[in-house]
């Protein structure tokens, strides 16, 4: 019963996205139009659910956010999907959309699990933003241990940023042990 069900929720989850897919499609300008359009090939792609391809439709229109107001929205949406299919990129992406209110309504939580997603993949941007949202509690549950260990894998693939962050953390734990705080 467990797995009909299963195959149910990822049936009706594919019909969605082809409708989705095909209302956004419909809703890219024609020739007589002057709104930007996508190549066809990367459109094409997205209906065969590529996560790269969905990214890069998704970079397509936010380069076009600022002349075509529907643009952030249907930039959101693919960056999202995509981010939804494990394209580590677009998680990176749609964490910042959920952390800044970038299109979407600010989602500290969602900022987080995007930001979590990529950081796991090995993506050191990611790392440094997960481990900065653990040191804030920013979406998460404040966890400076857990911070510092993502600093440390950022860091360790070059994220200056992350160094800098890391030492200053290690500087606070360090000066918190002294003072027995």
């Amino acid at each position: 019963m467990k797995t009909t069900a299963k195959w149910m929720t990822r049936r009706l989850a594919e019909v969605l996205a082809i409708v989705l897919c095909a209302v956004l499609t419909a809703s890219i300008p024609s020739d007589a139009d002057k709104g930007p359009r996508p190549p066809r090939d990367l459109v094409k792609r997205c209906d065969k659910d590529e996560p790269e391809a969905m990214r890069l439709l998704g970079q397509f229109w936010w380069a076009h956010a600022a002349e075509d107001p529907a643009a952030l929205k249907k930039a959101v949406f693919w960056i999202e999907r995509a981010a939804t299919v494990d394209d580590h990129a677009a998680q990176l992406m749609a964490s910042e959309f959920y952390e800044k209110g970038i299109g979407v309504a600010q989602n500290p939580t969602r900022a987080a699990w995007f930001a979590m997603h990529a950081a796991r993949s090995g993506n050191a941007k990611a790392q440094e933003r997960y481990a900065h949202f653990l040191q804030t509690g920013f979406g998460v549950d404040a966890d400076p241990e857990e911070a510092r260990l993502w600093y440390a894998k950022a860091a360790a693939q070059g994220q200056q940023e992350a160094s800098k962050a890391l030492a200053e953390l290690k500087a606070r734990q360090s000066a918190a042990v002294a003072t027995g705080g």
